[in-house]
């Protein structure tokens, strides 16, 4: 391959997710795992004998919170499935309206060559008029 080729290919590849989409992606990953693993330490924290230090735990937890971990882990992961949605709801509304920009683009385009293509030899006469 010669550096033309190299540079086409550079230029025609994109990145499919942007910069800001992909650390929203990340920072809601992370708050799923963060949401996950509270609701683990519930269930193990519930099924536990009583004397086990995770059990304590999860009553401390609830006397000062209000909720156990599990309740506070299906919160978390609510709240982590919600932000991925509506990232996801927006990225796909700004790329629909980019495709369809697209779509618009080369049917004009098409009916623009089709025009030309019939009327070659037509000479487009415009008149101006001073005032």
């Amino acid at each position: 391959m010669n550096k033309n080729e190299l540079d086409n290919k550079k230029q025609n590849k994109k990145l499919p997710l942007s910069i800001p989409e992909l650390v929203c992606y990340v920072v809601s990953l992370l708050v799923g795992i963060w949401g996950i693993t509270y609701i683990i330490i519930g269930l193990i924290g519930e099924n536990l004998p009583y004397s086990d230090s995770l059990y304590q735990a999860n009553i401390n937890f609830k006397s000062t919170f209000g909720l156990d971990f599990f309740g506070w882990g299906l919160i978390i992961l609510a709240i982590a499935t919600l932000f991925a949605v509506i990232i996801l709801c927006a990225v796909a509304k700004t790329k629909d309206r980019a495709y369809e920009k697209e779509q618009r683009r080369a049917a004009r385009l098409a009916q623009l060559k089709e025009a030309r293509k019939n009327n070659d030899d037509s000479v487009v006469d415009a008149e101006f008029e001073k005032k």
